[in-house]
């Protein structure tokens, strides 16, 4: 199973960067963020990997100034794997 979290430096970005996800139609839901993530900020956005190409559109185009990463997780048998992409 892959799925993709956006993490920021502030609530306010990843509230904003929701409302922007919500406007274009892609799904996310409000996290904790993950401690092996290691964000300033407690907060992130999980998705699922399959909205990658239009996550990367839309980070790029909206240039959100708390934005601090986007990972890769992918759950394996035995462990989790964080890859950041972005």
């Amino acid at each position: 199973m892959k799925y993709l979290i956006i993490s920021f430096r502030n609530r306010n970005s990843v509230y904003e960067f929701a409302q922007i996800m919500r406007h274009y139609g892609v799904f996310g839901t409000i996290i904790n963020t993950p401690s092996s993530i290691g964000s300033s900020c407690t907060l992130s956005i999980k998705t699922d990997y399959e909205n990658l190409q239009n996550l990367r559109n839309l980070i790029s185009r909206n240039q959100i100034s708390g934005f601090s990463g986007l990972y890769l997780v992918e759950k394996l048998p035995t462990h989790e794997q964080i890859k950041r992409i972005m």
